[in-house]
């Protein structure tokens, strides 16, 4: 899932690149826990596309709370 989203956010298909980043996390926490680095990194692509689509607040959101998770 985590590839396809990088896939989409490739196209420019920031939509798309959400539903796949999204769907990636929420396996990745099911399987490895809230505090995976897994989970980091997808939650650092979910804000990037965020940023991307111009959602700046949901974006530093999102990557300020993985820096108080790994502080």
């Amino acid at each position: 899932m985590d590839k396809l989203g990088t896939s989409y956010s490739g196209l420019n298909d920031y939509t798309q690149s959400l539903k796949y980043f999204q769907k990636a996390k929420n396996i990745y926490e099911r399987k490895f826990g809230l505090d995976h680095i897994d989970v980091g990194k997808v939650l650092n692509n979910l804000g990037v596309v965020h940023n991307s689509l111009g959602n700046y607040n949901k974006a530093i959101n999102i990557l300020e709370n993985i820096n108080k998770k790994h502080d």
